[in-house]
């Protein structure tokens, strides 16, 4: 494995843990098994490394999606694996790593960037969906893009992240109730 690699998947389990700011840079390099040195010539600072796991965490994030949404399985099961994947990036996710990147000034605007470009992709998925018979017909694939936004802004709510025991939890709990609602029974 590369150098590179092994310090983004360190990071990303220091930082999922610890959140950016409490974690030395000295922790990271040696967890990866890395040299300072090694450390210095890939990233510039911590802030630089962080930059970099987001955006490692976005688009292999937005690749499995793209995967899920060309298996060739009904809609639905698309939306539950997708729910998965949600899921498991979000697995030991802190809520102080969370309130940190939403609120870098560097960072930010780069997951804004990519939710973008997710946003995008899901609405023409959502469309196919409604020419398959898996979606209302009368459905506006903008108004999930709304709404999905819009509850975003809950993640952020203090009260609204202590409804839960975790980020992951709160995560599947909107996400489901957002795609399946609260009506028992199948998905």
């Amino acid at each position: 494995m590369k150098a590179k690699d092994k310090i983004l998947i360190a990071a990303q389990a220091i930082f999922y843990r610890q959140g950016m700011q409490k974690p030395s840079i000295k922790s990271i390099y040696e967890d990866a098994g890395v040299s300072k040195m090694t450390f210095y010539r890939l990233f510039k600072d911590k802030e630089d490394l962080a930059r970099a796991v987001m955006e490692d965490i976005l688009e292999s994030s937005f690749a499995e999606y793209l995967q899920v949404m060309t298996e060739d399985i009904p809609f639905g099961e698309k939306l539950e694996q997708i729910l998965l994947l949600k899921m498991q990036k979000t697995e030991g996710l802190s809520s102080l790593f969370y309130e940190e990147v939403m609120k870098n000034a560097q960072i930010a605007p780069i997951i804004q960037q990519h939710s973008q470009k997710q946003y995008q992709q899901f609405i023409e998925d959502l469309e196919k969906g409604k020419q398959e018979g898996a979606i209302k017909e009368d459905f506006n694939p903008h108004q999930i893009i709304y709404l999905i936004q819009y509850i975003s802004k809950l993640a952020d709510d203090p009260a609204y992240q202590q409804l839960f025991t975790d980020i992951q939890q709160m995560t599947k709990a909107t996400t489901e109730f957002l795609f399946f609602g609260i009506a028992g029974g199948q998905k």
